[in-house]
């Protein structure tokens, strides 16, 4: 059968339709009508779509059904620290207008991005306080100049503070080979220090970071 000629069976179908449900009702106008018109749309739409040839979507079925999920990641920026110089270094005994230079503090990084290193004492200006076994002693004295770092034994050398100073910067990511970085510290007592069994002390950080 032609499309044309579903739609004119359709049309006489729909005709008998509301003829009879105008029989029923007595009136479209009554308080039912609305009702019974929206039924009649409805129940019209249903007898298109048969007549039509349509039908609704199904769910596949088969002895084998595959379907697909789409994974999404961004990696973040990351570094790593696995090796930091040794929590306590001990520049024994100083000697007045004598600079002493410590060894090598080595850190061993990785990262996925540029990077770098800062430096700080917690001491605001880098100086030496006494220490009593557990913690500083209050309001005891600092040793007179501050403790200083370089890149080599040599220098040149940069006085500590308790503000953060740039050690490394930009560092180019490392893969995954480790990247070593090495930078010293320096201390030069003055006669002002007194001799004496009490030992200094000053808290370095080192904040490695991406981004520096």
């Amino acid at each position: 059968m032609s499309l044309q000629e579903k739609w004119q069976r359709m049309g006489r179908g729909m005709g008998e339709y509301g003829r009879w449900r105008w029989r029923d009702q007595g009136s479209c106008h009554s308080s039912g009508g609305r009702g019974s018109s929206l039924a009649a749309v409805l129940a019209a739409g249903v007898m298109l779509g048969a007549w039509l040839g349509y039908a609704p979507p199904t769910r596949a079925v088969g002895p084998s059904i595959s379907g697909q999920t789409v994974i999404s990641v961004r990696i973040a920026p990351s570094i790593e620290v696995d090796m930091w110089p040794s929590p306590l270094i001990s520049l024994a005994a100083a000697i007045p207008q004598r600079p002493v230079v410590s060894s090598a503090l080595t850190l061993r990084v990785r990262a996925n991005a540029a990077w770098g290193v800062q430096l700080s004492t917690d001491h605001p200006g880098g100086l030496l306080r006494p220490w009593n076994g557990s913690s500083y002693v209050p309001d005891g004295k600092p040793l007179s100049l501050p403790l200083e770092w370089g890149t080599s034994p040599a220098g040149p050398w940069t006085p500590f503070t308790g503000t953060a100073a740039a050690w490394l910067t930009n560092q180019p990511a490392t893969g995954d080979q480790p990247a070593e970085r090495t930078f010293y510290v320096r201390f030069t007592p003055t006669f002002a220090d007194m001799a004496g069994e009490t030992e200094y002390r000053v808290g370095v950080t080192m904040a490695a970071g991406v981004g520096y």
